[in-house]
């Protein structure tokens, strides 16, 4: 998650003048959301894509170890 943070905080470090122009031309603070939302959306839903399978194989993995103790 940490790792996930600081890409995203990256993210929008980078677009901070986009942001800051829309914000004054008027835009929704509903809309700016969704500029960068997205790619957190993608970055998590691949990242749990992966996660989650190896969090299962490695649990099965260590039980099969820890038999009888």
């Amino acid at each position: 998650m940490l790792g996930l943070y600081g890409v995203m905080a990256y993210t929008v470090a980078r677009r901070t003048r986009e942001i800051g122009i829309r914000m004054t031309l008027g835009a929704e603070t509903g809309n700016v959301v969704w500029l960068v939302m997205p790619e957190v959306v993608t970055m998590v839903g691949a990242r749990l894509l992966i996660a989650v399978p190896l969090a299962w194989f490695a649990s099965q993995y260590v039980q099969s170890q820890l038999y009888g103790v």
